[in-house]
């Protein structure tokens, strides 16, 4: 790897990991505030209601945010100029379409979409299913960003902007001393979320350059549909795999354990914030390695990456599985105790994952979307059937572990498939090659 993009990396990474750092900051002085406020039946039947939503978004987005990184690259090689207008262009009107189709239908649904949750909580779904274009569309620009070469400035809007409003909006509640409703909580992320997205469009727009502003728009819908489609069921699986649990908690088990369990989430995923700041720089590095066949840098910058995230997570996640009772009784109340074996489990999962939780990135930055849509599809339906099993005998405790085993399959199972195809170990223990010039 020269020194030029070694640098980089190192100034991508570092705004990445700096906008990522202020995200898990902001969104757990959300957390803290919402669970204190609401209380864990309440929290549950908030979280139910993102859950969902990030869930049908996923359809909405039909695998665009990450076609769009990818082929963006490509076009922008090849100085495909309208083809960058035509993509950007017919991607968010399609997102808009689908996603203000999925959100109507959802609503219509809502005794599928929410058996669990009682009567007289139709309004939280509604709230939910709103969010839903909201959400789609964000992901849409972010990537698009990000395909742009922007990948710090894509973070702004959703990890940024959206929390500091949501946390502004719950600060002033506190101090007014109102009474805080799921319903309540919901509205002002509806808010905080449609302010990101005007944000977000304005800066994409911006950053599109007067080259592709001015050019005739080359549509090629049809192709890119079949070409994002392997994405769409990437994508879908992912948050299957992180939203399953949730879902069928709200369906299977008591509202406070639904609260209880995304407390224990919400502080696990803040000790990916390395993972995730990484992936944003390393996606189009990784494209444009494989497009050059230049498999040696790419299997470099991705064991390097694979050890840099776990030197990062392990200390953290060993920290928070021997002190995590008394850390929930501290930050959020002692009636948040009971997540703490949860937590613990996801915690000690999260330093596997940190080992190989690129993989899955890799394949679709290679253009095997589809090998990891398959991988990813297979490992959620088997993490959402032990959830079904283990939900109901051990709840919240059931759903971490269907949680762990999914998340760890999906990455182990990406490695071993690249391994045999490309004869290559990409995880932290794959063998370093020689650095070359990229």
């Amino acid at each position: 790897m020269n020194s030029g993009l070694r640098a980089r990396l190192l100034r991508g990474g570092a705004g990445s990991a700096a906008i990522r750092a202020s995200y898990i900051a902001l969104q757990f002085a959300v957390g803290v505030i919402l669970a204190r406020l609401l209380g864990p039946e309440s929290l549950g039947l908030y979280a139910y209601a993102i859950a969902l939503a990030q869930l049908l978004a996923i359809s909405a987005q039909f695998g665009f945010p990450a076609f769009l990184v990818r082929q963006i690259a490509v076009y922008r090689a090849e100085t495909a100029v309208p083809q960058i207008k035509g993509l950007l262009v017919g991607s968010m009107q399609m997102t808009l379409l689908l996603s203000l189709t999925i959100a109507v239908a959802g609503a219509a649904l809502l005794p599928v979409l929410a058996p669990g949750l009682g009567q007289g909580h139709d309004t939280v779904v509604i709230l939910g299913v709103s969010l839903v274009p909201l959400f789609a569309l964000a992901s849409v620009s972010a990537g698009a960003l990000q395909g742009l070469g922007h990948p710090v400035l894509s973070q702004v809007p959703e990890q940024l902007i959206r929390p500091t409003l949501l946390l502004s909006g719950l600060a002033i509640l506190t101090l007014s001393q109102a009474k805080l409703t799921a319903e309540m909580a919901l509205s002002m992320q509806i808010g905080a979320s449609l302010l990101a997205l005007v944000v977000g469009i304005w800066t994409l727009v911006a950053q599109t350059g007067p080259a592709v502003r001015k050019a005739a728009a080359a549509m090629h819908r049809t192709q890119w549909v079949r070409q994002s489609f392997p994405f769409l069921l990437l994508s879908g699986a992912q948050v299957l795999n992180n939203q399953i649990n949730i879902i069928l908690l709200g369906a299977l088990a008591p509202q406070s354990e639904v609260g209880y369990f995304r407390v224990a989430v919400q502080v696990t995923d803040g000790l990916t914030v390395a993972l995730i700041a990484i992936s944003i720089v390393i996606a189009p590095q990784i494209a444009g390695l494989h497009a050059r066949a230049d498999l040696s840098n790419l299997q470099r910058v991705l064991v390097l990456s694979h050890r840099a995230a776990t030197l990062i997570v392990l200390p953290l996640a060993l920290a928070l599985t021997a002190f995590g009772a008394d850390f929930l009784t501290l930050v959020f109340g002692k009636e948040f105790r009971p997540a703490a074996d949860s937590m613990s489990i996801l915690a000690l999962g999260k330093i596997a994952y940190a080992t190989v939780g690129f993989a899955g990135l890799a394949l679709s930055m290679m253009g095997r979307a589809g090998v990891a849509a398959v991988i990813t599809l297979g490992t959620a339906a088997l993490s959402a059937l032990l959830a079904l099993v283990l939900i109901p005998i051990y709840g919240m405790t059931g759903a971490a572990i269907a949680a762990t085993t999914g998340q760890l399959l999906v990455n182990f199972g990406s490695v071993i498939w690249i391994r045999k195809v490309y004869g290559r170990d990409l995880s932290a223990f794959g063998r370093l090659p020689r650095a070359g010039s990229m």
